[in-house]
């Protein structure tokens, strides 16, 4: 049609959000729980196995608030320029394994900064909009090292 758009020639642009999984909270919880009850069932004596366990269950719930407790990013992947809450990053790249995403850039100071989007965070349709939007990646393997 001679009136279309050449929408072929732009990269498509996508804004996504990130923000704590709750199965990571939940995981996080449940691996305290496990690590006093392992203290607890092991044979340790009773008066090394009992702190030990409230410090297990401590620390599982500890990290589960810091989890928690982190700010929601924006991302917005717009061509060739990628931003992190308004500010555009460097070597912003993106890595899945399994339902997992992980995304690692540099920011403006210079730290590498990473994210990861559990399946209950990032939507299906979601991931796929990431997928189109991303700058061309390098997806090359590394040569094997012995014959298949």
């Amino acid at each position: 049609m001679p009136n279309s758009p050449p929408s072929w020639k732009e990269s498509a642009s996508c804004q996504l959000d990130w923000q704590p999984s709750a199965w990571l909270i939940g995981v996080l919880v449940a691996l305290g729980i496990c690590g006093a009850l392992s203290l607890l069932l092991s044979g340790l004596p009773q008066f090394l196995a009992w702190p030990g366990a409230a410090i297990a269950m401590l620390y599982g719930v500890l990290l589960a608030r810091q989890e928690s407790l982190k700010a929601a990013v924006a991302i917005e992947l717009d061509g060739s320029t990628v931003d992190v809450d308004g500010e555009p990053v460097e070597s912003f790249c993106v890595f899945w394994r399994g339902p997992l995403t992980f995304a690692r850039w540099v920011d403006g100071s210079g730290q590498v900064r990473r994210l990861v989007w559990w399946p209950d965070t990032l939507a299906v349709v979601a991931r796929r909009e990431l997928r189109l939007a991303l700058p061309t990646q390098n997806t090359a393997r590394a040569p094997r090292s012995v014959a298949p």
